[in-house]
């Protein structure tokens, strides 16, 4: 019998962009997405088991029931910057709903394949980034608050 796991509900799909302003702009007139809620951050985070940082703009907007976060990476050597060099722009990442604990969703997916591409706190929660070849690039971001 295949593992099987299931998602918490989708909340935000991150889209990685060279040029956040036009990018948010053309969504905005073409789309009508928005609101975009602009913000700068910096956060330690673990690559690979190595500690780095991930400075990026960040744009975030409603649409449709889930967030679109537009991603533009500030440095080299983050890893919003590598995955924009190994992949270019365009999809990056879906973030799903809080879970109860982060660390049992990361062992449960580990066993599946997966492995952690990046992890960190931010603002009163943790976070990680899972990925796999086997899924062609397909990012899952899963959050726990913390109490």
């Amino acid at each position: 019998m295949e593992n099987k796991f299931v998602l918490p509900k989708v909340e935000q799909v991150a889209v990685m962009c060279k040029d956040l302003d036009a990018t948010a702009a053309f969504l905005s007139k073409t789309l009508g997405i928005g609101p975009f809620a602009f913000s700068e951050r910096n956060s330690p985070v673990t690559v690979n088991g190595k500690p780095s940082n991930a400075r990026r703009k960040l744009g975030i907007a409603p649409m449709g029931g889930v967030d679109l976060e537009l991603i533009q990476p500030m440095e080299p050597g983050t890893p919003y910057y590598n995955f924009a060099m190994a992949r270019g722009e365009g999809f990056q990442h879906i973030r799903f709903a809080p879970v109860a604990d982060l660390k049992k969703t990361v062992a449960n997916l580990e066993k599946m394949g997966y492995k952690t591409a990046y992890a960190g706190d931010f603002g009163g929660s943790s976070f990680a980034y899972m990925e796999s070849e086997k899924a062609k690039g397909f990012v899952l971001e899963f959050v726990q608050h913390k109490a």
